[in-house]
């Protein structure tokens, strides 16, 4: 059993206990006098928590402070900071001040996940037009990358449609593979004598 396993088998209560003990001072000894835990388990959650004897009794210099609010300012992440300078979470609240998060309104919260999603189809449609060979293999147009598309080439093997769906980079390698790559104009045409018969 690892500690993450034993972690699992401690009350929420009961850590919450521990950590407030921990950060007002008071000693394993004491803490096992008052809540029913073993020590091996106290040690585990006080690890966890970076509220072990090493962190709590280390004051940072004036310089470390420095340090770390230099840090924080970089990775903006309470937690690296106490990791990278070998203190406690509650050490780093207590010294460095921290950036407060802006909290976004739900409408500006679906634009930028809009946004992400429509970015993220835009460098994996970039990187599927390089793997394909970056230009139209009808006419070599390759001027730009958002006037080339993908047509199956049989339509029976088609799964999906590649500019509407973000799946996997893997699978839409996989789906482009079953297709020749053309510029507009071209795939305008192809339609067209499928269309008519031609």
């Amino acid at each position: 059993m690892n500690d993450n396993d034993l972690l699992q088998d401690i009350s929420t209560n009961t850590i919450n206990k521990i950590s407030r003990m921990r950060r007002k001072g008071i000693t394993y000894k004491e803490i096992l006098e008052k809540i029913d835990i073993s020590e091996d388990k106290l040690k585990i959650v006080c690890n966890h928590l970076e509220l072990n004897n090493s962190n709590l009794n280390r004051s940072p210099s004036q310089n470390d402070i420095i340090n770390m609010q230099k840090y924080y300012n970089e990775c903006e992440s309470y937690r690296k900071v106490a990791k990278n300078f070998n203190v406690s979470r509650a050490t780093v609240i207590k010294y460095v001040k921290i950036k407060k998060k802006i909290k976004l309104d739900e409408n500006t919260r679906k634009i930028n996940k809009s946004q992400a999603v429509i970015d993220w189809r835009r460098r994996t449609k970039i990187k599927l037009v390089e793997y394909k060979g970056g230009k139209c293999e009808i006419c070599g147009y390759s001027k730009t990358y958002a006037a080339l598309s993908f047509h199956h080439k049989d339509p029976n093997e088609k799964d999906f449609g590649i500019s509407s769906k973000s799946y996997s980079f893997e699978r839409m390698k996989k789906e482009v593979d079953k297709c020749i790559m053309v510029c507009n104009n071209c795939h305008t045409e192809i339609h067209e004598e499928i269309k008519c018969g031609d």
